[in-house]
């Protein structure tokens, strides 16, 4: 299945990287809270495209998903439930802050039929094909 190939977005994709890279200030003062970005699953079946986007402890009502025919975009907040003051508390690992992952789909679908869920800290977003996939088969006749 070919997807489409966007060279600015990759472009841009590859600056932000190699910015990121080289930039050696901690995050707090760049005016960041987190680079965390949820884990992304992509399927598709004959009649849909399926993304299963892992974000544990984040509020569905946080969340924003937007569906184009050949993209895919969720973007939310991860909150801090708790803030903990104690002597000797040296190390915080929960990951808090917002977060944004926009992705090619594999194939054109209806972004208007789309349905979202989301349970046990996952959302599953279903997208019905635009087009079934269909395997056309032709004989050609061969001439002797």
């Amino acid at each position: 299945m070919l997807v489409p190939w966007h060279p600015m977005q990759e472009l841009d994709r590859l600056r932000q990287e190699m910015n990121r890279l080289f930039d050696w200030s901690p995050a707090w003062s760049r005016g960041m809270v987190s680079t965390w970005q949820p884990s992304l699953d992509i399927y598709q079946t004959d009649t849909e495209v399926v993304a299963m986007v892992e974000i544990p402890g984040v509020n569905p009502e946080d969340v924003d998903v937007t569906v184009t025919k050949n993209m895919l975009s969720v973007k939310g907040n991860l909150k801090q439930s708790e803030e903990v003051k104690e002597e000797g508390y040296f190390r915080s690992e929960r990951r808090y802050g917002a977060f944004q992952r926009v992705v090619p789909l594999p194939a054109e679908v209806k972004s208007t039929e789309t349905k979202a869920s989301f349970k046990n800290g996952v959302l599953e977003i279903r997208m019905p094909k635009a087009k079934p996939l269909q395997e056309e088969s032709f004989k050609p006749k061969i001439e002797h």
